[in-house]
């Protein structure tokens, strides 16, 4: 029934309607509220696992008069949204442009397997304590990558290959690049990830000063000359010198050593005006 339903809706028009205002006089009484007029339901009539996310009020006219059915005075206090079900997330998903009809399944899998979130009674996902340390993380880093951004955007552009209205060359080396910048600035801000778990797992123990400089991705200083790789900026294993590197090693044993008077190095964004390595 869900393909089915599935199928006659994205042959359907989509749905239409307003977001508006609604301000009504009763008995000189002043009364206000927001929601969303439905103006065509169209797919929503045969897809019911999709929903407007907004309160839904009827269709009203700027100047129109109506009988009300009852007027109550009430007591009440907002409330959390509800947890997602597993058709509620799998409707952001298309609303995002994440996966497709194949892979939704595999990613629910995924993050429940990984403990990034749980089941309650009624089969609603309940995040975790490590899924909402990550988010939060994640976050700090920059490039909101808890967001669906970066995905849909190379799924979007994955869909434009296949339907030729972009080179596939162009589409890998824009994203490479893309990913390659999250994910150095990611390791470079690691710490940010570790202070966002530390109140949901609890702290981590101390690495020392040497094991942190090895787990640091250093930036990219030239080309390799040799192999055509990039060359970093390392630091000797004793003493203070540095040297360029190529990431290449031990296939690639090209480097370029500073001599002993050099007493710091520093890598910015700078091309030499002559050689521009």
């Amino acid at each position: 029934e869900f393909i089915a339903r599935h199928f006659l809706a994205c042959v359907s028009q989509d749905a239409m309607g307003q977001e508006t205002v609604v301000d009504i006089d009763i008995a000189q009484e002043k009364f206000s509220t927001s929601g969303l007029m439905i103006i065509a339901r169209n797919y929503l009539d045969v897809y019911p696992y999709d929903r407007w996310s907004t309160k839904v009020i009827p269709v009203y006219e700027q100047g129109s008069q109506f009988q009300p059915s009852a007027i109550e005075m009430v007591d009440g206090q907002t409330s959390p949204p509800q947890l997602l079900t597993e058709s509620d997330l799998i409707s952001l998903m298309e609303k995002h442009g994440i996966g497709t009809d194949a892979t939704h399944a595999e990613h629910i899998e995924t993050i429940k397997s990984r403990m990034y979130v749980g089941l309650t009674a009624d089969q609603r996902f309940l995040p975790g304590e490590l899924g909402m340390g990550l988010v939060e993380g994640y976050n700090s880093m920059g490039y909101e990558m808890s967001k669906p951004n970066l995905r849909s955007e190379l799924e979007a552009d994955l869909k434009l290959v296949s339907e030729g209205r972009k080179d596939k060359r162009s589409v890998l080396q824009q994203h490479i690049q893309k990913y390659k910048t999250v994910f150095i600035e990611s390791v470079r801000k690691a710490k940010k990830l570790d202070e966002a778990l530390v109140p949901y797992l609890g702290a981590a123990q101390e690495i020392s000063e040497a094991e942190q400089q090895d787990m640091e991705i250093p930036l990219p200083v030239r080309k390799c000359p040799s192999c055509g790789r990039d060359m970093v900026l390392k630091k000797k294993m004793e003493g203070n010198s540095r040297y360029l590197s190529c990431v290449g090693y031990p296939s690639c044993r090209t480097a370029v050593w500073f001599p002993d008077i050099v007493l710091e190095v520093n890598w910015d964004e700078s091309v030499c005006p002559t050689c521009q390595p």
